[in-house]
């Protein structure tokens, strides 16, 4: 009888811990009534079994744009104990974001592939990493690289008339073409990804797709339960590769450098990783080649893709708009 009392003490307080676990997760904005919730929600999934949860879907866009429409300010989208705001208006942006809100745990998915960079770095590292990377992004330098804006966008533009009056999944269009210009302007990568296959743009394309099913799916939120999955271990397979062609285009980087250094003396004209390589090479303490690929790799992936979801918008408000779109 004492082993039996003592399993079901231990049961019981694994669950009551687990219930405040849940409600202590799920925190004020579960209590909040003030913000409005979908009403196909369930008390233990909540709305994991709903189209929300298939982001990469037509099914999951237009149950996010109803919703949208009914709760044209905000609502409130949870998946199991954990909630995401649906934000649908600029003044509501506006309001939580002036209280400067800390970046979710969530993003330690992220950080697991790209490294804890500038996007997702704070304090003392945060502050050191700005002020070391300022120059790479000088008005002056920007202008320098219009020419490869120019030749990524008319490649872009030559693959849309061939569709001719096809519709047109705009999206990974605009990722290509993003990735495109940001590989060539901060590492001097030429990947021909918008008229070809290319591995390394096809290896971040699916982590990123990986990565944000994992955010909407509470169940892979441990590594360990995670990285026993086919997706996990699609993930691990897909990041070290992607590391490695990282490091091989950093590497090339100092192999132009050690041939012809002249290219440092031009400051005004430094890419990114140039930038990044110039800071190693004078103390040789400040960045160590972790660092210069943790920052590349958050810049690489994070300026193409919110810049093709920029892109993508721009493009199909304006396709709603044919009189001005003629204009352009």
């Amino acid at each position: 009888m004492g082993v039996v009392t003592a399993v079901l003490v231990v049961g019981a307080t694994v669950v009551l811990l687990m219930i405040k676990w849940w409600f202590s997760v799920t925190g004020q904005l579960y209590r909040d009534k003030s913000i409005p919730v979908p009403s196909d929600i369930s008390f233990i999934f909540g709305h994991i079994r709903s189209p929300g949860n298939k982001l990469y879907s037509n099914e999951g866009a237009d149950w996010l744009q109803k919703w949208g429409t009914i709760y044209p300010k905000v609502f409130r989208i949870r998946f199991g104990p954990y909630n995401f705001l649906g934000i649908s208006h600029p003044k509501s942006i506006r309001t939580i974001f002036k209280d400067k809100p800390e970046k979710t745990w969530l993003y330690r998915f992220a950080i697991d592939w790209l490294g804890d960079g500038l996007l997702f770095s704070k304090g003392k590292k945060w502050f050191t990493r700005r002020k070391m990377l300022t120059p790479s992004f000088h008005f002056d330098l920007l202008k320098s690289y219009l020419d490869i804006f120019n030749e990524t966008t008319n490649l872009m533009v030559q693959q849309l008339v061939k569709t001719k009056e096809e519709p047109v999944e705009i999206f990974p269009t605009a990722l290509s073409l993003t990735l495109d210009t940001i590989l060539r302007c901060l590492v001097h990568y030429e990947t021909n990804c918008q008229t070809q296959y290319d591995e390394y743009a096809s290896i971040m394309y699916r982590l990123s797709q990986i990565t944000a099913d994992r955010v909407f799916d509470p169940m892979k939120y441990s590594n360990t339960i995670f990285n026993s999955t086919a997706a996990g271990a699609e993930y691990l397979r897909l990041k070290e590769k992607f590391n490695e062609i990282s490091r091989k285009i950093v590497n090339d980087r100092k192999e132009v450098h050690l041939k012809n250094p002249d290219i440092l003396k031009d400051t005004k004209n430094l890419s990114f990783l140039d930038v990044l390589l110039t800071i190693k090479y004078e103390d040789g303490k400040s960045l160590s080649m972790e660092d210069i690929l943790e920052e590349a790799s958050v810049f690489i992936f994070e300026g193409h893709d919110t810049t093709a979801s920029g892109i993508s918008w721009s493009l199909f408000l304006l396709s709603q708009q044919p009189e001005h779109m003629a204009r352009c």
